[in-house]
């Protein structure tokens, strides 16, 4: 019987519980300005002026913030005051990109004065592009088809560059493209390897990747793609490809944009990753103002 007492009490002392609240002061973390611009040639300069969010803020929009003033320089000379139709979004009326040319924006806001600097580079045009289709499939039974893209870079300069791929599957009896998506890219070659860790369950929609093991040489980089949301064997398909030439800020925002989205993704089960902050190359304000020069082309899987 006292045994059973024993058992009993300790049962009892096991299963109860002491809560204590402690209060706990989080320093308010002030906002601040955000200025992001990734602008191209031949095309309208656009600004997205917002605030900065707290950090367990998991909302997607952004907070535009209006009545700010945004004017553009070319070359160290004014050009226009940008205008704004919606709280935020600020676009010039006339002035397009220019390849080769240096822009400085200065926003002036309830922050103060922020500017950023950034220029367009002079564009790389690929040699040849050559599709190969059912390279192989991955370990998620996806088919994956390969792009060989031909290209000389330019010699005694640092160059940058993005490849971005958009599929689309074909109606063969109207040749009308549907069930369009961004295609997820990986390649194994060296050149990218160097610059980013992709592999076939990365799904990334880009690669950004430097000259810095191929400086003026002619190069033939093969990079794999298929579309993440559909996987029909054997149904033709448009490509668009996209073949940037991009700025160093641009190409280091998107190395780092990269790296976010992956920490993103992983659960707290799988991994714990390091903070990734994003580059930025505005003054007294985070964000991004950089140029990039595209080259498109249309590849199409009939006749391969």
């Amino acid at each position: 019987m006292k045994l059973k007492t024993l058992f009993c009490t300790g049962l009892a002392i096991l299963s109860s519980s002491c809560t204590m609240e402690l209060p706990i002061e989080i320093p308010e973390i002030k906002k601040r300005l955000v200025v992001n611009s990734l602008f191209a040639k031949d095309s309208l300069i656009t600004v997205y002026i917002s605030e900065s969010k707290a950090v367990f803020d998991s909302s997607i929009t952004r907070d535009l913030l209006g009545g700010a003033t945004v004017e553009l320089y070319k070359n160290d000379l004014f050009v226009e005051t940008l205008s704004s139709d919606i709280n935020g979004v600020f676009t010039t009326k006339e002035t397009r990109g220019e390849a080769g040319e240096t822009y400085r924006i200065e926003v002036d806001s309830k922050y103060g004065l922020s500017t950023a600097e950034g220029h367009i580079p002079t564009s790389v045009l690929p040699q040849s592009m050559n599709l190969v289709l059912n390279k192989g499939r991955t370990k998620f039974s996806h088919t994956y088809h390969q792009l060989q893209i031909r290209f000389r870079d330019k010699p005694l300069e640092r160059n940058y560059y993005e490849l971005h791929m958009e599929f689309s599957y074909l109606d063969s009896l109207f040749f009308l493209g549907y069930l369009s998506g961004t295609s997820s890219l990986f390649s194994y070659d060296p050149l990218v390897k160097n610059e980013m860790d992709i592999d076939e369950e990365t799904y990334n929609a880009y690669i950004v990747f430097s000259d810095e093991l191929i400086n003026g040489e002619v190069y033939n980089l093969p990079v794999n793609f298929y579309n993440i949301s559909t996987d029909y064997d054997n149904t033709p398909f448009k490509l668009t490809v996209l073949f940037n030439s991009v700025s160093e800020d641009y190409y280091l925002y998107k190395k780092k944009l990269f790296l976010y989205k992956q920490a993103e993704r992983m659960s707290v089960w799988e991994d714990i990753t390091e903070p990734v902050v994003l580059h930025s190359n505005v003054n007294n304000a985070y964000g991004i103002f950089a140029g990039y020069n595209v080259y498109t082309d249309t590849l199409y899987s009939i006749g391969q």
